[in-house]
């Protein structure tokens, strides 16, 4: 009995091997390293509204991209990101909030190791934008961050707004 307990974890110890070799494992702690520094993209660029807009402004790579519903040819390149988050700390009145409404659904593709793609639901909301009413639009929010040296930034933002 105990040499059938021994054999049977022996072959499923070598099964699981072979689908799960061991450098798929640094694969994953290389991703969970990686990980930390998107979540802290995502927090800056979320402080849209609070944040020093030169901080915010150079999370992105200095030809990144945000593709707003309001700006659909795109804001591009250091200079006009940093003149949309100014006009969208003074223009856009009332009092805001724009947060991460859910999970992430991050992949990193194994053809381009040096960029993660990152898919997250979002919500904001604005007590004066709606000729004084409150304003609410939730939607979703697609990154693409790109590995400069030995850092990330965001290289490209696209918004979807769910209305």
């Amino acid at each position: 009995m105990k040499g059938t307990v021994l054999l049977l974890l022996f072959c499923t110890l070598s099964f699981a091997s072979a689908f799960y070799p061991q450098d798929e494992t640094t694969e994953i702690d290389q991703f969970d390293a990686n990980y930390g520094s998107i979540a802290n993209l995502t927090t800056s660029f979320f402080s849209l509204f609070e944040a020093n807009c030169s901080d915010w402004a150079s999370k992105f790579d200095p030809k990144g991209t945000f593709y707003h519903p309001v700006y659909p040819d795109s804001i591009s390149g250091t200079a006009q990101l940093l003149k949309f988050c100014k006009t969208a700390q003074t223009a856009w009145k009332g009092e805001k909030l724009f947060r991460q409404d859910g999970p992430a659904r991050i992949t990193q593709p194994k053809a381009n190791p040096n960029t993660i793609t990152q898919l997250l639901p979002y919500v904001y909301t604005n007590t004066l934008q709606n000729n004084g009413k409150p304003y609410i639009n939730s939607g979703w929010l697609s990154f693409i961050f790109r590995k400069n040296g030995r850092s990330y930034s965001i290289f490209q933002v696209i918004e979807f707004i769910n209305r």
